[in-house]
């Protein structure tokens, strides 16, 4: 079983999933977290909540977060539609975790036009923070989507350590652009 399967299943779950749209709901986090869904491992310690004190280039950001001890992967998750293609997915990331947390990037490309459970991940890319003095810097994955690609996972996640030390560890997640076949729509915020 694929290491993305579990975190799909516990998407799913949540309720229905709504179609995937041709481009990036709400990137910029302005106003919440609409179009967003949530995973909290296992439900202990896990904080994913809308920020509307940081951002970048404006207000208003993805946090995600752990407090408790223990392997613990914590992420805000949209479905988009996605050709076959070169693409980037970027976003801007401010950390503020604890030693061997990290803050994660990642996409899984799907062998199916939306992201239900039985979708196969063709590629799970990931990308993760170099800076942890909680300013934002672009975190950036670029691949190819394989010809029997349909849709992708874009996940904003936090990625806590067993040996990382109990308290607050975060990160804030802002300005999310997926380009080439999956087309963003949205407006950026102001620069």
């Amino acid at each position: 079983m694929p290491v993305v399967t579990p975190l799909f299943l516990a998407l799913g779950l949540a309720g229905p999933l709504p179609p995937p749209a041709d481009h990036l709901l709400n990137p910029d986090f302005d106003t919440g977290m609409s179009d967003w869904r949530y995973y909290l491992d296992r439900g202990a310690g896990g904080k994913l909540e809308w920020d509307a004190t940081r951002g970048s280039p404006a207000v208003g950001s993805a946090r995600a977060g752990n407090i408790f001890h223990g392997d613990r992967y914590d992420a805000w998750g949209q479905c988009v539609k996605l050709a076959p293609g070169a693409f980037t997915l970027r976003a801007q990331v401010a950390a503020q975790v604890a030693a061997g947390n990290r803050c994660e990037l990642r996409i899984a490309v799907l062998n199916q036009p939306d992201c239900n459970t039985t979708a196969v991940p063709l590629r799970d890319l990931k990308a993760y923070n170099t800076l942890n003095d909680g300013t934002f810097e672009a975190v950036t994955i670029s691949d190819t989507a394989p010809g029997q690609a349909g849709a992708a996972w874009v996940f904003l996640g936090h990625i806590r350590v067993d040996a990382a030390a109990y308290g607050d560890s975060y990160c804030n997640f802002d300005h999310v652009e997926l380009t080439g076949n999956a087309v963003f729509r949205s407006g950026f915020d102001a620069q």
